[in-house]
């Protein structure tokens, strides 16, 4: 005993060696009912377990494990330290299970150290070291096997222990530094900044709270270095990396160069230096991250759990050498080091895909500079067993499939490209995890590029047009699909299964509620408290997403309900056409398409071959340099410009929209199966636009009077066909004889914004069309409260909200309509169902605006009253003048409630009707009024 405490404290081997021998000479003089010979046998399979830290051989976790089992084996259940036998014992498997990646391990650990625990009171010395090893397990398990519950459950027990002990508790920095990791290791996967901020926090906290002189600092140290690291690359603030790089060198002083501990520590380091050479930097006095890479490996026997990942990080140090100096010669030692990651780690290794697909960076990087086609299979083959492995997190294995698909397509080898997007677009829910906050989930997808009109754009290539739509409904609109997914009615499902159906909702209303939460305030006492009430509402938000996965499995399966809210086919999509066709325009660099949805469940493929993803860009970038120099950014009397720069080009943005992209469409349209003619006479069609053209105005699209679009069909727009489902009317369809209850919001004046008087005018005009024949209720100035809004809401089918409005870049979910007492925010709107929802009138600025980052993500306010539950939204695609929202809203109810008709289905034709008035009034040249008046939904 005495020797293993000199070995914990100097780290010379020689002790542990002996301590072993001693235990093994004094347990062989024991008899088996000797009352303590479990003690023994427990204390010489942590002196193995110890031994196999510093060495790595598997000899010696097979012998720890053999007597630790042993000493459970001997000892009474009620025996005092069988809590100490089982976590110990637990402990020992968690090693082996590193190694080998055996499931029996991990779980065998788990009950043991679950077992420890129940077995000891909250009062016990002992307690928060059976919490942290469990905690360690349950991280273990989630670090191999990506399922949030166990990283949930480790930060939890974590906790516990930490709480448990006090602050001068001499294990308390390990406790902290473990928890510290665990927050680390949630942060990379779901990355909430809180979480990095409370990794960063314990880490500092254990650095502090211990001396130089102990045997932990150096870990202490090289964790706090890797967590400011981590939080040098969000944020990049170099407090942190300065912070990262002075932790990790403490660390590596503190640590003679025969201690165990030290490749870990080098390779860390060579990690935070690495970074600096990538940018052409290099750290002061520090050698190049390959040489501190080298030296970690010369002291890790090739039997070590942690010489894989060791050989990854080099391997891909000689990629970013390769880079800036342009030797072949790195390549292939990067391609070495990362094949023998690859023989040395198992298959159920989490890391796994992890050195897969840097080799596949290596062979992709030589064939691109060789053009050997063996370099393109070793590539291929390596990009597709990490995109298809079983471990590893959603992000590293979509990652993998994308770059699989982009060196496919590259070859060219479309049937490889599209079983690669195929995965890559299976993996994308798991990487917008619905365990996300709403703006994280929109945070992910702007990193996510054009994945999905790639995806669709090589469908296209090899003629299935029928994928690439049901792609595009899929990959696009996520986070809309998601809250979607959480307001389906579930009358079927209560059916078949009362129980899982109220079960279902419940858990719905909850996750709809967590995700739309805005960030609570706080005025704590202290940094970790403030810390601890994120992590409260995050891990609640994560275990509401994890049952609500539960039970959507066990809904899957009951008999008939298999494909229960996953990705709709193409028969069923077709029902999105009941209104006329649909035209989901596809923009891409590889090639730009429409295709065109019947009601026949026919896909109509037209290509745009003079149209680009480039020119779409222009044709943007054109159209905001145009409203910015008009100065059309709020909703005002009349607004000026600001500089005298050349008019703005409507009349070739119009003219380009018409013959590169709406003619083309139209054309095939005749031909092929002729535009529908509905009861109200004009054809109508649907445009759902993606990238950049998703920003422009098709509905608007002409030349001359005789190719102009408003002439030939009523247009509207659609976030997604399953928004078109959505509105899809049914038997129970209100009666058209019926008059709507009309909720009218005016704000003549709010604070901080600027008057608008014509919105009294304009509701005026709305009480002289609707002359007594329909139930009003009118909310003006004061009255115009955040909450009176949101309440009456619930009490009426229509809703028109003439106010100022405005678009968050920063936070998509606080994007607002502004009234008296604050802003009615998207968010809010979002945590809403309204059953009675019909029409809203959005006669306010920037509605339909859209994300420049997002553009498949109809980040707006028009689509959020869709997903409110309102079947047709009148919105605006950027300001408009305060003096034409009467003429236009006056012609518009006068269509909407003319004889017999309480215009449930016309609310299109209205809105035509409408902006051909306000057109004739102003003149057709003064585009930059009407033009923004759009139609979403049915």
């Amino acid at each position: 005993m005495l020797l293993g405490a000199r070995f914990r404290h100097s780290g010379a081997l020689e002790d542990i060696d002996h301590s072993i021998d001693a235990l093994q000479r004094a347990i062989s003089l024991l008899p088996d009912d000797y009352f303590d010979k479990s003690a023994y046998l427990n204390n010489i399979g942590i002196s193995f377990s110890i031994r196999f830290d510093h060495q790595g051989k598997l000899a010696d976790i097979e012998q720890a494990i053999d007597a630790q089992e042993r000493a459970v084996k001997l000892a009474l259940e009620d025996h005092a330290d069988m809590p100490l036998y089982l976590s110990s014992l637990g402990n020992s498997f968690v090693r082996r299970f590193e190694c080998h990646g055996n499931l029996a391990d991990i779980e065998r650990a788990l009950t043991l150290q679950s077992r420890a625990v129940e077995l000891t009171p909250n009062d016990h010395v002992s307690k928060p070291q059976y919490l942290n090893n469990l905690g360690a397990s349950h991280f273990c398990h989630f670090e191999h096997f990506g399922e949030l519950a166990n990283i949930e459950r480790a930060i939890r027990v974590q906790q516990h222990a930490v709480e448990l002990v006090s602050d001068d508790h001499p294990k308390k920095p390990m406790y902290l530094s473990n928890l510290g990791v665990s927050f680390l290791s949630r942060f990379e996967r779901c990355g909430e900044l809180s979480d990095i901020d409370s990794a960063v926090d314990a880490q500092q906290r254990a650095v502090e709270s211990t001396p130089d002189d102990h045997a932990h600092k150096p870990r202490c140290l090289d964790n706090l270095g890797s967590v400011l690291f981590t939080r040098f690359e969000r944020l990049s603030k170099s407090v942190d990396m300065d912070g990262a790089i002075a932790a990790h060198q403490h660390a590596l002083e503190l640590t003679p160069d025969d201690h165990a501990d030290k490749p870990r520590y080098l390779s860390n380091f060579a990690n935070s230096v690495s970074h600096f050479e990538r940018r052409g930097e290099k750290v002061t006095n520090v050698p190049s991250a390959i040489n501190i890479q080298q030296r970690a490996l010369k002291i890790t026997p090739d039997d070590h759990a942690d010489k894989p990942m060791y050989l990854n990080n080099l391997g891909s140090s000689f990629i970013d050498r390769f880079k800036c100096h342009g030797e072949l010669a790195d390549i292939q030692s990067a391609i070495d080091v990362q094949q023998q990651a690859l023989e040395l780690i198992p298959d159920e290794h989490a890391n796994k895909p992890v050195i897969l697909s840097n080799l596949g960076v290596s062979f992709k990087t030589r064939f691109k500079h060789c053009g050997d086609m063996s370099d393109f299979e070793h590539a291929s083959s390596a990009y597709e067993r990490a995109a298809k492995s079983m471990v590893g997190t959603p992000s590293v294995r979509y990652s993998a499939a994308v770059q699989w698909a982009h060196l496919c397509f590259e070859a060219p080898c479309l049937s490889s490209a599209l079983n690669a997007y195929r995965i890559a677009l299976e993996l994308i829910p798991q990487v917008v995890w619905l365990g996300y906050g709403v703006q994280r989930r929109y945070e992910e997808l702007s990193d996510l590029g054009d994945t999905v009109n790639a995806a669709a754009a090589v469908a296209i290539s090899t003629g299935d047009t029928g994928l690439a739509l049901e792609w595009l409904e899929e990959g696009r609109n996520i986070v809309w699909s998601q809250i979607l997914h959480l307001r389906t009615p579930v009358d079927e499902l209560y059916m078949k299964n009362t129980e899982l159906a109220e079960r279902l909702q419940m858990a719905s209303r909850a996750l709809a509620n967590a995700a739309g939460r805005s960030s609570r305030k706080f005025n704590p006492s202290t940094e970790l408290s403030r810390h601890k009430s994120l992590q409260d509402e995050v891990s609640e938000h994560h275990s509401l997403a994890l049952e609500y996965s539960r039970i959507l499995s066990e809904v899957r399966m009951l008999d008939g309900f298999e494909n229960f809210l996953l990705p709709q086919k193409l028969n069923e999509l077709a029902r999105a056409a009941h209104n006329g066709p649909v035209a989901v325009i596809n923009v891409h660099t590889t090639r730009c398409d429409a295709l065109v949805l019947s009601l026949s469940g026919s896909v109509l493929l037209v290509p745009l071959s003079e149209f680009s993803y480039v020119t779409a860009k222009k044709l943007q970038s054109d159209l905001f340099s145009s409203l910015q120099r008009a100065n059309f950014r709020d909703r005002k009397s009349r607004p000026v410009l600001i500089d005298r720069v050349a008019p703005i080009p409507f009349p070739s943005i119009l003219a380009n929209l018409w013959t590169l992209v709406v003619n083309p469409i139209l054309s095939v349209l005749k031909d092929t199966f002729g535009l529908y003619k509905t009861d109200c006479g004009m054809p109508h069609i649907t445009w759902c636009a993606t990238g950049p053209l998703a920003f422009l105005p098709l509905h608007a699209a002409g030349s001359d009077d005789n190719s102009r679009l408003f002439n030939i069909v009523v247009s509207s727009y659609t976030p997604s066909l399953r928004a078109l489902l959505k509105s899809e009317p049914g038997p129970d369809s209100a009666n058209l004889s019926t008059p709507p209850t009309i909720l009218a919001v005016s704000q003549p004046s709010t604070h901080g914004q600027k008057p608008l008087p014509n919105t009294i005018i304009e509701v005026e005009s709305i009480q002289q069309c609707i002359a007594d024949r329909v139930p009003f209720t009118w909310l003006n100035d004061k009255n115009a409260t955040v909450a009176a809004v949101l309440t009456a809401m619930d009490a009426h089918n229509w809703v028109h909200l003439a106010c100022h409005g405005g678009q968050n870049a920063k936070d998509r979910t606080k994007s607002a309509f502004f009234l008296h007492n604050g802003e009615l925010e998207l968010e809010a709107l979002m945590q809403k169902s309204l059953k009675n929802a019909e029409l809203a009138i959005l006669s306010a600025c920037q509605t339909a605006t859209g994300d420049e980052m997002l553009p498949e993500e109809a980040v707006h306010l028009a689509a959020g009253m869709l997903t409110v539950g309102y079947q047709s939204v009148i919105a605006t695609m950027w300001s408009i003048w305060d003096e034409d929202a009467p003429i236009l809203v006056k012609a518009l109810y006068s269509s909407l409630l003319g004889e017999g008709s309480f215009g449930r289905v016309d609310a299109a034709y209205a809105l035509h009707d409408a902006v051909k008035h306000l057109r004739d009034k102003i003149g057709e040249e003064k585009f930059e009024r009407w033009v923004p008046f759009v139609h979403f939904g049915m």
